[in-house]
Order: structure tokens, then C-alpha cells, then sequence
């Protein structure tokens, strides 16, 4: 297994790529938020696992995994709350290609006040534009990430 990292800084904010698994080639391209130019990562795998790491607005921690499933782009996003607040409420929202395919509240859960949002979608022709977005609308703290994918 080859494990590839890239960071990517501004000001405050990290965003960590990590490329895990390789058999079939696809190609993931992704910015975060107000990153210009995107940086870009190939995956060279048909059970390949890429997941992007980032700091929200505040503290908090995002993570976005996607995976391809056959036909399918499997997704997962996760929010770690800084500071840890059982119970916190979130709305999220997560598009593909602008089309709505998820949109809902979250609450934070035990141990870590953490969420986890996941979504099977079909792999549409050509590129897949995810965004994945999360408010909390007591701290007004938002999460939010695009990654473009081609597989």
C-alpha cells in the first residue's frame, strides 16, 4: 500500500490529502475552501480510498473520504466538533453537479461530538463536482470542501 500525503496551507487553514490503495486509474481534483490554484491528486485504483482532511471555520475538523463502488462513488463526511459538545445541531448539505443528494440536520454524538454524513451516489459521466457543506447555526461555523471526480 502507498501512501501519499499533501498539505496545503492557508493562513490557518490545512487541508491534507491522503491517497490510499492502487489497481484502476481515476483522477480526483480538489480545493478547498478559497484555494486557488486546486491542487490535484491521482488514484490509481478501483477500490481506491481518497480522503481530504481540513480545519472549518472555527476549530472544528472535517474529513470527506470518497471511494469508488462499482457504478457508484461512495461518500462519507465526517465533522469533529471543536470544542466537544454532545448534542450540537448541524445543517448539511452535499451536491453533485449542483443536484441536492443530501440535505439535513446532524447532531454531534459521543465520544468524539462528531457526525458522519454517508451517501452512495452514482458515478455520473465524466467529472463528479461533490460539494459537501456544514453549518452550525449556534456558532455560525461552517465546514465546507469540493473535490471534482473522474473515475
Amino acid at each position: 500500500m502507498k501512501v501519499v500525503n499533501k498539505i496545503v496551507n492557508q493562513t490557518t487553514l490545512k487541508n491534507h490529502c491522503v491517497k490510499v490503495g492502487l489497481t484502476l486509474t481515476s483522477v480526483f481534483l480538489f480545493a478547498g475552501v478559497g484555494l486557488l490554484p486546486s491542487p490535484w491528486v491521482q488514484a490509481q485504483s478501483a477500490t481506491s480510498v481518497v480522503q481530504f482532511r481540513g480545519t472549518c471555520s472555527n476549530r472544528s475538523k472535517w474529513r470527506l473520504k470518497t471511494a469508488k463502488n462499482n457504478a457508484k462513488i461512495e461518500l462519507e463526511f465526517e465533522v469533529n466538533q471543536v470544542p466537544k459538545i454532545i448534542g450540537q445541531k448541524w445543517a448539511v448539505v452535499i451536491t453533485d453537479n449542483g443536484n441536492t443528494i443530501f440535505k439535513g440536520a446532524r447532531l454531534t454524538q459521543a465520544p468524539d461530538a462528531s457526525f458522519v454524513v454517508k451517501k452512495l451516489v452514482p458515478d455520473l459521466k465524466g467529472i463528479d463536482n461533490i460539494v459537501a457543506k456544514a453549518t452550525n447555526p449556534k456558532t455560525k461555523e461552517i465546514c465546507k470542501f469540493s473535490v471534482a471526480v473522474i473515475l
